[in-house]
């Protein structure tokens, strides 16, 4: 799923997979590379920086990003055997792994990419 943000409520999953992340605090680059898992678009990813801190969902402090809501639901990881392209880093992968969030499933991304997120969700 490619998102093209029209307005808003375009990313109300992306305000939501943010509250996913379990650690306290993470450096501004964390964040993004973390919100480029689903955006690629870097205006995108710096209004949804800024819509993130007016709703109270983070907060920026220098070069950290502390994050105030946190979710009980959890994302899950999906594992199949194909030959694609990591949405993410463009790489040709044949073990895909997509990420799924209230019944929304992103990637396919290879396995380097998918371990970027789980670093920062906080799964081991």
């Amino acid at each position: 799923m490619e998102f093209i943000m029209q307005d808003l409520s375009d990313y109300e999953i992306i305000f939501e997979i943010i509250k996913c992340i379990r650690s306290e605090c993470l450096n501004i680059k964390e964040f993004v590379e973390f919100l480029k898992l689903f955006i690629k678009n870097p205006n995108d990813i710096r209004r949804i920086i800024e819509e993130s801190a007016s709703r109270n969902i983070i907060k920026r402090q220098g070069s950290k990003i502390l994050i105030l809501k946190k979710s009980r639901n959890k994302s899950k990881i999906i594992r199949e055997r194909c030959k694609d392209y990591c949405r993410r880093c463009g790489r040709s992968i044949r073990n895909c792994f997509y990420i799924s969030v209230y019944n929304i499933t992103f990637g396919p991304y290879g396995s380097e990419c998918v371990k970027k997120f789980l670093n920062i969700v906080g799964y081991s």
